[in-house]
């Protein structure tokens, strides 16, 4: 019909059925800045059963401005309503709703006529202003006319949206809509459902009564007696008139009466109350109207039916419990538990809950456990063909490990109840009772009782608490490793992670959180997003090309093949402390093994070997987040991964690693500048590198510019093809580089928080941290890394650092900036990103350099610092090392608080465990890297022994009037500067021992020469 009115210019309008009009609501409370879109996707997340068609913001209708409310308008599905059960929204306690039409007849936008709606409307467009064929909002007029026309009757002077237009539709009041009541009449109205209880209607309306006339003054002072009737004869007075008010306001209420009678068909007291309300709010002119027990019912004050507080003469209730938002049923009751007199109060929600988990101890019968395997597991030659019997073979091996594991051990529950003394319970018992008769008999000597019961118990329980840690502390030993484990709980208190902003929602569950945390590290473990189209195409053809030749005689070569006896040796080097894999499978139970299975694991690596084949049962690591030094808990960005392989794929590792090692060494691929994870070579020898370095320059008087670069997420991000290639390159034995393939192919990684793991996600790039191979894949990954020869290259892992030196700072820029460069392109061609905000640049030289020279990498200038911080190491550009011991001591202090209960003067733990725990623990924090900062000035190094001295004296015990020379000799410990001489001289004597290229090219030390390097100091 709609069609055929068009198409014939047929004027008509369509009204639309209720089932297919939106359903709106309006939401108060929410910022008016919000945006829609915000409150949309808000929405759909707390309510996701209900379709959005609109959401609105509204304002108010003279000044314009928006309002803390939005309308909505939902999808009528069946599901709409159950937005009403909305209370908290966007962290903010929010009002729901049903939207009420404004008064008066409906207008359309579109012909501007009465009684329908633009929606389907079929007239001829006019404007409201100029009576044109254009929708208002498009007309050119935009200031207001004096003395504008009514398209609707023709009369100039008014709008057609002016109700006093003779064509505007005249409304007629419906019953209790519109009519105008007195002030006493709607004061009253609206207070009925609000009257408190036990207050006689006549005292209720009583102040909106006319006084009436006192025909009978009394004209003289003189009292008389009022009899009982004329009290009842004003109450009933009263009493009428409250009922012909109400008479008068039901007259126009003909429909309260079934409201009234619909109440037994609906189920819960909250929509009785709400369906009343409704139902009244027409009288009472109530702007509430539904949802009003849903505003006011929110906040609730509660208190225990029995006293709280006991004094001498009263009892009463002074504790409460406030209640928000909560319409779940509870209970309280208050405690007789605490000698106070007050007694705490309990509350009680009946809801569905689950109890942590309590934390379980297992026993493992390690002879049970051999015995299990000898006689359960009968050793046979695997005849394995192909890579899935491989497989099968790893799955066999370990479930029968489990299985031994499980059937050997005893779960034995920790006991969360803490012993008291029985003479202690003994008292307990008598307080309680004393406590019980002088609430009850108010007897003054019953509470002197009381108080000496109660002291003597507090007494009895410190002398009991002082006892046991006595005894703790006396008990502690380094030979069966308590110490070491006291103090580590000391040092590193476990924290959980608290609430984690997700990217959709707040991680509040550990479900959720290791989700939340997983989603991070997915993105983290993905490739950086450059491109270098002549470097893929050539790592594409070197992979595509490889094709490694087939060896079927590998596992007859006895020579090439691993013995049982090399894989004891590795069991043996094996850390029972270390944390075990996802398959539960702990360094203690491969200890445990008897031969046979020995012989097992042997002949399954060996066909790893012989296929050149990687488990894929090895190849999940769990992932469990450590909070990073210093950062928000709350972004899980912040957490680094610690990731737990299989014990299995460590020993497996440890054989890749060898052959892998002697084909580098033997060649001798390895780049000189690259120090890390290299046998000889430590974090001091390349500091030892840089600072003589440096100190040359200020021998010469040169200045000395350095760059420490800062690589982002070096080892998450590493291009595994990239990889394979440079192997290829290198000229790795063939079937070695299609082991490594499939050992970095297809890697996967779960991550754990608490009890909850989540679901495993694929690595789409990076080398897995915690492997054995992982440290020398990477420094193939950077080994042909550009160099010039008018710098020096130092690198330890990812920390890498660039110097140039001459007399000229501008010669020394160009010369960074040249290597840097080269460096750019290189890291394009190999997806490796730069963190340039973290990069640091320093100038070192004696005097000062107003103008500096400019450092740019990736067009981006590199601002000069007075310091940075290298291999855990401060450098300042006077090499003075003040701001290192400055962090020395910030470091030592904090580490001294964490183990103060064990080391302090009251501790009763032994002296020389003491002085274990400063030579073990605390003192290394001090002597870390002394051969390169040991030549630092006597002030600085001063600042050190004072804190070693006031230590060894606390330790001690030590009173004022003895000396420290004295304290020293007494316990044979060396002074730091001593330790610091005798740590420098080993270091320095073992350098001529090592045979590296880089450590031979370092300047010969001259001990006649004047100069200040510290060699000449410290030897």
């Amino acid at each position: 019909m709609q069609k055929f009115c068009r198409k014939n210019k047929i004027n008509f309008y369509v009204i639309r059925p209720p089932s297919e009009r939106p359903f709106k609501i309006v939401i108060k409370g929410v910022h008016p800045d919000t945006e829609t879109d915000e409150i949309k996707k808000e929405l759909e997340i707390a309510v996701p059963e209900i379709k959005i068609i609109k959401i609105s913001s509204m304002k108010n209708i003279r000044s314009k401005k928006p309002m803390p409310m939005y309308m909505v308008e939902l999808k009528k599905n069946g599901k709409e309503e159950k937005i009403f059960d909305l209370s908290r929204f966007m962290y903010f306690t929010e009002t729901v709703e049903n939207y009420r039409k404004p008064p008066g007849a409906t207008q359309c936008w579109n012909c501007n006529q009465f009684n329908h709606s633009s929606a389907n409307c079929g007239y001829t467009t006019r404007c409201l202003k100029c009576g044109q064929e254009h929708r208002t909002s498009e007309c050119t007029i935009t200031t207001p006319q004096d003395n504008p026309t009514c398209i609707n009757c023709g009369v100039v002077g008014h709008l057609t949206s002016w109700r006093g237009c003779p064509a505007f539709p005249k409304i007629k009041p419906t019953k209790g809509q519109g009519v105008n009541y007195p002030r006493t009449q709607r004061e009253f109205f609206s207070s009925q459902y609000k009257r408190q209880e036990n207050i006689p209607y006549a005292q209720q309306v009583q102040k909106f009564l006319p006084r009436p006339d006192k025909l009978h003054e009394s004209r003289n002072n003189t009292p008389h007696p009022t009899g009982n009737g004329e009290c009842i004869e004003q109450e009933f007075y009263g009493f009428l008139q409250g009922i012909k008010v109400m008479y008068d306001g039901l007259k126009s209420i003909p429909n309260l009466i079934k409201s009234v009678s619909e109440l037994t068909q609906l189920s819960t007291t909250e929509d009785r109350i709400n369906h009343v309300i409704k139902a009244l709010s027409s009288v009472a002119n109530a702007r509430q109207g539904t949802g009003q027990i849903r505003t006011g019912c929110r906040n609730r004050n509660t208190c225990p039916p029995s006293p709280t507080r006991f004094g001498y003469n009263s009892a009463t209730i002074l504790d409460l419990a406030l209640i928000k938002d909560f319409i779940l049923p509870y209970e309280i009751t208050s405690l007789p538990e605490l000698y106070s007199d007050h007694k705490p109060i309990k509350l009680t929600f009946k809801l569905k809950f689950s109890t942590p988990h309590d934390k379980i101890t297992s026993n493992t019968d390690w002879s049970k456990f051999q015995n299990y395997l000898r006689n359960h597991v009968e050793y046979k030659p695997y005849r394995i063909s192909n890579e899935m019997d491989i497989e099968e073979a790893v799955c066999n091996f370990e479930k029968n490990l489990q299985n031994a594991h499980r059937f050997a051990t005893k779960i034995v529950k920790n006991s969360t109840s803490t012993y008291i003394h029985p003479n202690i319970k003994d008292l307990i018992k008598t307080r309680n009772k004393t406590k019980k008769d002088s609430q009850t008999l108010r007897n003054p000597s019953i509470k002197t009782e009381l108080n000496r019961i109660e002291k003597l118990i507090k007494k009895l329980e410190k002398e009991s608490r002082q006892k046991d840690k006595t005894e703790e502390l006396e008990t502690l030993n380094p030979e069966n490793g308590t110490l070491w484990t006291k103090a580590k709980i000391m040092r590193r208190k476990a924290q959980k992670i608290p609430a984690l902003k997700g990217e959709f929602k707040l991680a509040l569950s550990d479900p959720d959180k290791a989700e939340t945390i997983e989603l991070s590290l997915e993105k983290q473990f993905s490739l950086n997003n450059l491109s270098h189209s002549e470097t893929e195409e050539e790592v594409n053809q070197s992979t595509n090309n490889f094709s490694p030749p087939i060896n079927n005689n590998y596992q007859n070569d006895n020579i090439n093949s691993i013995q049982p006896s090399e894989f004891i040796k590795i069991i043996k080097k094996l850390n029972i402390k270390k944390a075990c894999g996802r398959d539960g499978i702990t360094n203690k139970m491969i200890k445990n093994i008897p031969c046979t299975m020995v012989f097992a694991l042997t002949e399954i690596i060996n066909n790893i070997f012989n296929f050149n084949y990687f488990p894929n049962a090895w190849k999940t690591a769990v992932v469990v987040p450590i909070l990073k030094p210093g950062k928000d808990p709350t972004i899980p960005e912040n957490y680094r991964p610690i990731s737990l392989l299989s014990t299995l794929s460590k020993i497996t590792e440890n054989f890749i690693l060898d052959k892998l090692n002697k084909h580098l060494i033997g060649n001798k691929i390895l780049c000189p500048e690259q120090f890390g994870f290299r046998n000889s070579l430590t974090t001091n020898h390349q500091l030892l590198r840089v600072v003589e370095y440096i100190t040359k320059g200020f021998d010469r008087g040169e200045y000395t510019a350095a760059v420490f670069l800062d690589i982002q997420k070096a080892f998450d991000r590493v291009w595994k093809q990239g990889l394979i290639h440079k192997l290829i390159m290198y000229k790795t034995p063939p079937n070695l580089d299609q082991l490594l393939n499939f050992y970095l192919d297809d890697r996967k990684f779960v991550v754990r928080v608490g009890n909850s793991s989540s679901e495993s996600k694929t690595m789409k790039a990076g080398i897995p941290q915690g492997g054995k191979i992982s440290p020398v894949l990477y420094s193939i990954h950077v080994n042909d890394i550009p160099t010039t020869h008018k710098t020096l290259l130092g690198m330890y892992a990812d920390d890498t650092a660039i110097l140039a030196r001459n007399k000229n700072p501008k010669y020394t820029a160009a010369a960074i900036n040249q290597h840097l460069e080269k460096l750019d392109d290189w890291f394009v061609k190999w997806k490796i990103a730069l963190n340039v905000s973290k990069t640091e640049a320093v100038c070192f030289a004696k005097g000062e350099k107003k103008h500096k020279p400019v450092i740019k990498i990736k067009n981006k200038i590199i601002p000069w610092s007075q310091q940075a911080k290298y291999l855990g190491i401060i450098l300042d550009k006077k090499l003075t090392w003040q701001s290192h011991i400055s962090s020395i001591k910030t470091k030592f202090r904090n580490a001294t608080r964490k183990l103060y209960p064990l080391i302090a003067r009251d501790s009763d733990m032994k002296r020389k465990y003491k002085i274990l725990i400063y030579t073990a623990i605390l003192r290394p924090i001090i002597t870390h890297g002394c051969p390169i900062w040991g030549a630092a000035a006597k002030s600085n190094i001063n600042k050190l022994e004072v804190l070693e001295n006031n230590i060894i004296r606390q330790i001690c015990k030590a009173g004022w009037y003895m000396r420290n020379e004295d304290i020293r000799k007494a316990i044979k410990l060396p002074s730091l500067k001593d330790l610091i001489k005798k740590i420098s001289v080993n270091f320095y004597n073992n350098i001529e021992n090592i045979d590296k290229e880089a450590i031979q090219q370092i300047d010969k030390y001259t001990p006649n020469f004047k100069s200040k390097r510290p060699r000449k100091i410290l030897l």
